[in-house]
């Protein structure tokens, strides 16, 4: 029984392209994937960037407090002690 190369070569070639097929498959579900992960990413970073800024701004509120009850406490001993302005 002669083994004819015809059929063989038929075969790997159906072989290769199915294989390049689910290459491309896979090529774009990566694609996908990366523009999934971009976005993903996008909404994380503006999540932390709006996090920072609260703490931020949380920050600068108590620093103001704290300022105007130190300067209300400064007021207090100047005017305990007479020496408003002097």
């Amino acid at each position: 029984m002669p083994f004819g190369l015809t059929p063989l070569l038929i075969q790997v070639s159906a072989d290769v392209g199915g294989a390049v097929q689910g290459l491309q498959n896979v090529r774009s579900q990566i694609s996908g994937l990366k523009d999934v992960a971009k976005t993903a990413a996008g909404v994380l970073l503006g999540e932390l960037a709006h996090d920072a800024l609260g703490a931020l701004t949380t920050v600068a509120g108590e620093a103001n407090r704290g300022f105007m009850e130190y300067e209300q406490t400064l007021t207090k001993i100047i005017s305990a002690t007479n020496l408003a302005g002097e």
